[in-house]
C-alpha cells in the first residue's frame, strides 16, 4: 500500500467566525470572570449588536465547544 494523501478532516466542531470573534472578545474582556467584569449589554454595545443576539451567538459557540468536550 501506498499513502497518496492526507486530508484534514472536519469534527463537526467549528465555531464560525462571528462565533469565534465574540467568544475570545467576551473572553478578553472578562465576561467568563467570577465575577464577571463586563455585562452582556457592555459587550453587545461593544460589539455592535443587540444583546439578544450576542446572547444567542455566545451560547451557540459555547454549545460546539462544550458538545465537543464531552462527546
Amino acid at each position: 500500500m501506498e499513502l497518496l494523501s492526507v486530508k484534514r478532516v472536519a469534527s463537526g466542531f467549528e465555531l464560525t467566525r462571528i462565533q469565534d470573534e465574540a467568544m475570545r472578545l467576551a473572553l478578553s474582556m472578562g465576561y467568563y470572570d467570577i465575577p464577571k467584569r463586563v455585562t452582556l449589554d457592555e459587550l453587545a454595545l461593544r460589539s455592535g449588536v443587540s444583546k439578544a443576539t450576542l446572547n444567542l451567538i455566545l451560547r451557540r459557540g459555547q454549545k460546539k465547544i462544550i458538545s465537543e468536550r464531552l462527546n
